[in-house]
């Protein structure tokens, strides 16, 4: 499977020169030099794209996320290793990143997708696959925990989700090496204390940077339209109690025919969105308020939503959904993709940081299309069933499969959960290539290594009875 990963990324680095370029690929590649914080997105990718783009351009970084992602997939099988899996479990758990169509696609597209994934993987190895740490059976240093904290700090900025990491690997923290909070308490807090710290020497300096060029306090422009984008499709204007200035924002469509999410939330591109304000309003700002508004007032209308999202990320096919983002962004196609007049042009940036037109390879375009269209991803119920064997693990007594299982499992749903509440795109299901093919390994080691330990016991017990 490793050979077939490693053949399909070739192909595609070829069939795509000098790599694929999406919307948000050319706002990436406009603060390279600036590396301004006055962004949709906070600048990690912006810091890892000025290690390779000025040497080899962005077909360099394509060809570096290629082999990123196949350094992952290794990852993840040694990792289902070390924790006890059987070898065909961890090659299971491996082929997800490895073979998937659509994770092949998002590798050659100049975005920051691949390098969170390698955050998750770090994380898991950082705290469940360190030898150390296994041999003793305990959990991390403060010193490994430090560590992760400044991963995490890292991922979040190339992806803010990545704050909800922080929960699972408390809860990680407390379970590691069967600690009681009630007795060791202070091995805890010396945990817990080394993640803090980690995450505020990547978050403090980035957050001090963000208000010294915008005059407040955060990570990104773009929390205020988020929250909008979700609220505008359910909220129902005519019973909602909004004051004059908030209800400017009330969604001009009927209820029954809104737009999608992702609409709503790129609305502020139009200058003259939502109507005339107050003087001196900022627009984001009431926007959120007019999200938190429908939030507080609609809860159950805003939870059924991204519930039914949810349940979308385990389809067992992959479609576009009513309204929602083009799965087609995500998929091989046999011209270059382009995104309208209202988009730069991509031959402007490949030109610029690669000397050369954009070209796409017709036979290998064609052949990743049919790869990815009959059968060439990870089909989600197949994720649902290792999600909830991550789930068993997490039951079971062993206690240091029982952690990871935690880990592993909760990271998973918790950032389905996160980005599945802004908004459903297949774009944001890739973190879970990684998450639950682990959990899924880890939690049927613990039911095997459960199931072999009853064996062996009722054997003992059968042998002892006889004459």
């Amino acid at each position: 499977m490793l050979g077939i990963g490693l053949v399909l990324r070739v192909l595609t680095w070829i069939a795509y020169r000098p790599s694929i370029l999406y919307i948000d690929s050319f706002r990436y590649l406009d603060n390279l030099t600036a590396l301004s914080p006055v962004q949709l997105n906070p600048i990690g990718y912006d810091l890892v794209l000025n290690v390779f783009v000025w040497i080899g351009g962005t077909a360099l970084v394509a060809a570096v996320q290629h082999l990123a992602g196949l350094a992952i997939a290794l990852g993840i099988y040694a990792l289902a290793l070390r924790l006890g899996a059987y070898r065909w479990v961890a090659a299971l758990a491996s082929a997800a990143l490895l073979l998937d169509a659509y994770q092949l696609q998002i590798e050659q597209n100049i975005m920051s997708e691949i390098w969170f994934q390698g955050v998750l993987i770090g994380l898991l190895w950082l705290l469940a696959g360190r030898r150390g740490q296994l041999a003793r059976g305990s959990g991390p240093s403060w010193r490994a925990a430090a560590a992760v904290g400044v991963l995490i700090g890292f991922g979040v900025l190339l992806r803010l989700i990545g704050i909800v990491l922080v929960v699972p690997v408390l809860g990680y923290l407390i379970l590691a090496g069967g600690a009681i909070p009630a007795r060791q308490w202070r091995l805890i807090g010396t945990r817990v204390l080394g993640v803090a710290v980690g995450l505020a020497v990547v978050l403090v300096p980035y957050v001090t940077y963000f208000h010294s060029a915008t005059g407040r306090w955060g990570l990104t422009i773009s929390s205020g339209n988020v929250l909008y984008g979700r609220a505008a499709t359910v909220a129902d204007c005519r019973t909602l109690d909004l004051k004059p200035e908030l209800r400017v924002f009330c969604p001009k469509e009927p209820l029954d025919e809104r737009l999608g999410v992702d609409w709503y939330t790129h609305a502020d591109t139009d200058p003259n969105w939502p109507g005339p304000l107050p003087p001196g309003s900022d627009r984001l700002a009431l926007a959120g308020q007019f999200g938190k508004q429908v939030l507080f007032q609609q809860p159950f209308d805003v939870l059924g939503k991204i519930l039914i999202d949810i349940g979308k990320s385990f389809s067992p096919i992959r479609k576009t959904f009513d309204k929602d983002v083009a799965i087609e962004r995500w998929q091989f196609q046999y011209d270059y993709p382009t995104y309208g007049a209202e988009y730069p042009t991509p031959d402007d940036y490949t030109e610029r940081y690669d000397g050369m037109r954009p070209t796409v390879q017709p036979q290998l375009a064609w052949f990743l299309r049919a790869y990815q269209f009959h059968g060439g991803y990870t089909p989600g119920p197949a994720l649902a069933i290792a999600g909830l064997l991550g789930v068993a693990g997490v039951f079971r007594r062993s206690g240091r499969l029982r952690s990871a299982a935690l880990l592993a499992t909760g990271s998973a749903v918790l950032l389905l959960v996160g980005t599945d509440a802004f908004e459903f795109s297949w774009r944001y299901q890739l973190p879970g290539l990684v998450l639950f093919p682990v959990a899924g390994a880890i939690g049927l080691t613990a039911l095997l290594r459960g199931r072999r330990s009853s064996n062996r016991q009722s054997s003992t017990t059968g042998s002892d009875s006889t004459p």
